[in-house]
C-alpha cells in the first residue's frame, strides 16, 4: 500500500505546487532516440494543438517509471509494462529499412548497430543481411547513423520516416516486417483527470495519427525513389 499511496501524494504535490507558485509544471514525456527524434521534427505542431502546455521531452533507452513519477507519459514500443494501472493507446506501426545515399560511390560500407545475438532484432537484421561482409564501424544511436549514411560514409538500417523524408537517401529493400514495432503512449491512471497530461496523449495520437503513413514507410517518397524505381541505383555494398 506504501507505492501506491507515495505515488498519489506525489501527484497532488506537483499538482498543487504549480497553484502555489502560478507557474505550469511542464508534462515530462520519455521516448527512445528514434521516437524522440521524430518528434523533434513535428515540435511546433505539437506545441500548437496543446495550446501552451509545457512539455519536457526526453530521450532514453532506458523506460523510466510511470509510477514513481519519473515521466508523465512514456511513448514505448512493442511490449506494454503488465503491471500497475496505466492507460495505454495505440499511436502508430513504426518500420525499419536499410537506406543509402541516393548519389553513392560505386562500393559502399555497412554500419551496423551494437551487435547481439538476438532474433529478430534490427542490429541481428542487419547483420546477417549483410551475409558476413565485414562491418568495420557499429553506431547505437539513430541520428549518428543516419548523419553518417547522409555523409556517404555508408548504408544501414534507419526508421522510414526518416529515411524516406530525406531526398538525398534511397531504399535498399522493402521495410522488413519482423522489424515492424507498435508504438503506444502510457500515462499513470491518476493522470486520468489530469487535463494537462490528457491533452499531451491526444495531441500525440493526432500527430502520429497524420503522419501513419509516413511512419509505416508507406508515403509517396518511399514509392518514388525505392531502389526499384526509374532512373535509381542501387549502391554495391563493400565486400
Amino acid at each position: 500500500m506504501a507505492a501506491p499511496m507515495r505515488a498519489a501524494a506525489d501527484a497532488v504535490e506537483r499538482r498543487l505546487g504549480g497553484l502555489v507558485t502560478g507557474e505550469r509544471e511542464p508534462v515530462r514525456i520519455t521516448a527512445t532516440g528514434s521516437v524522440a527524434f521524430f518528434l523533434t521534427r513535428f515540435l511546433p505542431e505539437l506545441m500548437a494543438r496543446t495550446e501552451g502546455i509545457p512539455i519536457a521531452l526526453s530521450s532514453t533507452k532506458e523506460p523510466l517509471n510511470l509510477a514513481r513519477r519519473e515521466a508523465d507519459v512514456a511513448i514505448r514500443m512493442r511490449r506494454l509494462p503488465v503491471d500497475g494501472d496505466l492507460v495505454s493507446r495505440k499511436l502508430a506501426k513504426l518500420r525499419f529499412s536499410i537506406y543509402g545515399p541516393a548519389e553513392a560511390p560505386a562500393r559502399m560500407s555497412i554500419i551496423g548497430l551494437p551487435k547481439t545475438g538476438r532474433r529478430p532484432s534490427q542490429s541481428g537484421f542487419l547483420d546477417d543481411w549483410a551475409a558476413g561482409r565485414p562491418i568495420s564501424l557499429r553506431l547505437s544511436d539513430v541520428f549518428l547513423r543516419y548523419q553518417a549514411v547522409r555523409s556517404g560514409r555508408g548504408v544501414s538500417l534507419l526508421p522510414c520516416w526518416l529515411g524516406d523524408g530525406d531526398s538525398e537517401l534511397v531504399r535498399l529493400i522493402p521495410p522488413p516486417p519482423e522489424l515492424a514495432e507498435d508504438v503506444y503512449c502510457l500515462y499513470h491512471g491518476d493522470n486520468r483527470g489530469f487535463a494537462p497530461v490528457v491533452s499531451v496523449c491526444q495531441a500525440l495520437g493526432e500527430i502520429f495519427k497524420r503522419h501513419a503513413g509516413l511512419l509505416a514507410g508507406e508515403g509517396d517518397a518511399a514509392s518514388s525513389r525505392h531502389k526499384t524505381s526509374a532512373g535509381t541505383r542501387r549502391p554495391k555494398v563493400r565486400t
